[in-house]
C-alpha cells in the first residue's frame, strides 16, 4: 500500500480551494515535510479557530502557507490579509526563526535562498497588486540575519546552484549537513562549520556546565543543545547559557 503524502495532497486542495500562488520569499522556509504537517493537522483538529490568517504580499502567499495547507485539509476558514509593511524578508525571520529549531545547514539553506530570491526579485512583479521594493540580500548579509557564516551560506548556494532536489530536500528537512551534501556532491568545500558534522561530546559538556552554571543545569542545557543542533563546546557554549538564562528569567 502507498503511503499517501500528506503534503502533496494539501497543496493539491489549497490550489482547489483557494487558487494561491506562493510569493518567492516565502520559499525561505519551506513548506513541512509530510509527517510534520500530519502532526500540525491533527493538533489544530483537536480546538481548531475560527479563522486561519494567511499574510499575503503583491496578492501572493507570504507567511502562514502550513496553517492554509492545513485549512485546506480540515476545511477551515481563511482570510488573506495583505501585508501592509515595508520589510517583507524580516517579517518571514520574525515569525519563523523564533519557533524552528533550525540547524546550521538549515539556516545556511534559508540564507542561501534569501541572496537567489532577492536578486532581481523586483523585475517579477505584475499581479497588479502594490508591494514594496525588496533589497537585494548579498551573502554576508543574509550570514549575519541567521547568525551562520558567510562561508557556510556559500556552500548552502553552491548546493541550490547544482540543483541536485534530492539532496536540497533533505537539507531543507535537516536530514544532511551542508558540508556532508558538498562532500556527496563533489563540490569545493568553502565552509568552517565543520562542528555540524561532530557529535556532541555530552561527557565534556556537562562537565563544563557544571563548573559555570551548576549541576542542576547540566541535562536541560545539554537538551537545549542538542535542540539548536549545536555540537562545538567551545564556540556554542555560551549561547547556550545565555538562552537558557533568558528562558528561566522569563518564567
Amino acid at each position: 500500500m502507498i503511503k499517501t503524502d500528506i503534503t502533496t495532497e494539501a497543496m493539491r486542495l489549497a490550489q482547489e480551494k483557494y487558487g494561491k500562488e506562493f510569493h518567492p520569499l516565502s520559499q525561505m522556509f519551506p513548506c513541512m515535510a509530510s509527517d510534520d504537517l500530519a502532526v500540525l493537522r491533527d493538533n489544530v483538529a483537536k480546538n481548531p479557530p475560527d479563522v486561519v490568517k494567511v499574510d499575503m504580499l503583491g496578492g501572493k502567499v507570504l507567511e502562514g502557507k502550513n496553517m492554509m495547507l492545513v485549512a485546506a485539509l480540515l476545511g477551515l476558514k481563511v482570510e488573506f490579509v495583505e501585508y501592509e509593511g515595508n520589510d517583507p524578508i524580516g517579517f518571514l525571520l520574525t515569525r519563523n526563526l523564533h519557533r524552528r529549531h533550525l540547524t546550521i545547514s538549515q539556516r545556511a539553506y534559508v540564507a542561501a535562498r534569501m541572496v537567489t530570491t532577492t536578486l532581481g526579485s523586483n523585475q517579477h512583479k505584475g499581479t497588479g497588486i502594490p508591494e514594496p521594493s525588496i533589497t537585494e540580500v548579498t551573502q554576508p548579509e543574509a550570514a549575519r540575519l541567521l547568525g551562520i557564516s558567510v562561508d557556510s551560506v556559500s556552500g548552502a548556494s553552491k548546493i541550490l546552484t547544482s540543483g541536485n532536489e534530492e539532496i536540497i530536500g533533505a537539507i531543507r528537512h535537516g536530514k544532511k549537513t551542508i558540508n556532508a551534501a558538498i562532500r556527496e556532491l563533489n563540490l569545493t568545500a568553502d565552509a568552517d562549520d565543520s562542528a555540524e558534522d561532530s557529535v556532541l561530546d555530552e561527557k565534556k559538556a556537562a562537565k563544563v556546565i557544571k563548573r559555570y552554571a551548576g549541576e542542576r543545569y547540566v541535562d536541560k542545557m545539554i537538551d537545549l543543545m542538542k535542540s539548536e543542533g549545536e555540537t562545538n563546546i567551545d564556540k556554542l557554549l555560551g549561547k547556550a547559557l545565555v538562552a537558557y538564562c533568558e528562558a528561566r528569567s522569563a518564567r
